[in-house]
């Protein structure tokens, strides 16, 4: 069966009359019409059998308009924090053409968040999924993330392809220490719980997809510790993020732009002041590579605009075309 899975970052999906993070932040019902038109048109476009979204305030708004587009099953595992008619925080958000058989999020573990030593609660930034879609006589686990963003415009080194894991989890560290990186240690302990769950999810499933939005740049060490079962299965035993050592990277998940070929260099997903890095990721597990068949990039409304318009989204759509 010939199947097609996204992620869309919806940019403020918040319907009137609320508003998003402050009071002012809203939209008109005239821009509101506008954002859900041109969602619809997208989702439509896209054609997408199993879609992941970010940045979800209203969810019952957000179901209504793909039920009028064929989409029957859900999944979300929070609602956003609304106060005074003002929301707090977004959630994610999944939509299926498939039946879906169960839905949990991931539970915090405290062996996991010692490793960081928070001053104070460890709580994800948005609620992970994990649903266990049923296609055909298959089950298809499928995680939607969006990790933690860097709002504040916290230091955060930048790493290269030719970066060694080993640096890249010195230098966090040291970030660490120097107390000026709460948001990367945040994301870096949401991205060890959802590869420790995965991690273990793949000794009674094989099939596993884990979609959205990193916050993180290619290259990023959050890539490296969701990826590679050698790093996350020595944090398990270990319980620390010291003394690494990537002596095979056998990896847990793929990245899966690298198995189309067709690409030539990565097109970024995301763009802050026209500057365009790769935050938007779909990975696969190994059993899933020989029926990988696309991966696809929808970029038409950042050409004009490269940091993205709130009636439409600062983001692109991402997909991948597999046969299951």
């Amino acid at each position: 069966m010939n199947l097609r899975i996204s992620t869309y970052n919806l940019y403020q999906f918040c319907s009137p009359p609320y508003s998003y993070y402050t009071k002012k932040e809203k939209f008109s019902t005239t821009q509101w019409q506008s954002k859900l038109n041109w969602i619809e048109q997208t989702i439509k476009n896209i054609d997408s059998d199993i879609i992941a979204f970010q940045e979800v305030f209203t969810q019952n708004e957000l179901k209504e308009l793909l039920l009028k587009n064929g989409y029957k099953h859900f999944a979300s595992v929070d609602e956003a924090i609304c106060e005074k008619n003002i929301f707090q925080t977004c959630t994610v958000f999944l939509a299926s053409k498939f039946p879906i058989n169960k839905i949990e999020t991931i539970k915090t573990n405290k062996d996991i968040v010692d490793i960081f030593e928070f001053d104070d609660e460890f709580i994800y930034s948005r609620k992970p999924i994990k649903a266990f879609i049923q296609i055909d006589n298959e089950e298809l686990i499928t995680y939607v993330f969006h990790l933690k963003s860097n709002r504040l415009n916290e230091f955060e080194y930048k790493f290269s392809k030719n970066t060694k894991v080993e640096e890249k989890i010195e230098k966090s560290l040291l970030s660490f220490s120097y107390k000026n990186a709460n948001a990367l240690k945040q994301r870096l302990c949401e991205v060890v719980h959802l590869s420790a769950d995965i991690n273990k999810t793949l000794k009674t499933n094989k099939n596993i997809i884990a979609l959205g939005d990193l916050n993180d740049k290619e290259f990023c060490l959050s890539i490296d510790l969701l990826t590679s079962k050698t790093l996350i299965e020595q944090i398990i035993k270990s319980k620390s993020l010291s003394n690494l050592k990537l002596n095979n990277n056998e990896k847990q998940i793929l990245d899966s732009f690298y198995l189309d070929k067709s690409y030539k260099t990565r097109p970024a997903t995301s763009y802050f002041r026209t500057v365009g890095n790769v935050i938007d990721y779909i990975f696969i597990s190994n059993s899933l590579k020989q029926f990988f068949k696309k991966y696809h990039i929808y970029e038409e409304h950042l050409k004009d605009n490269k940091d993205g318009s709130l009636l439409k989204s600062d983001h692109t759509i991402i997909s991948i075309d597999f046969n299951f």
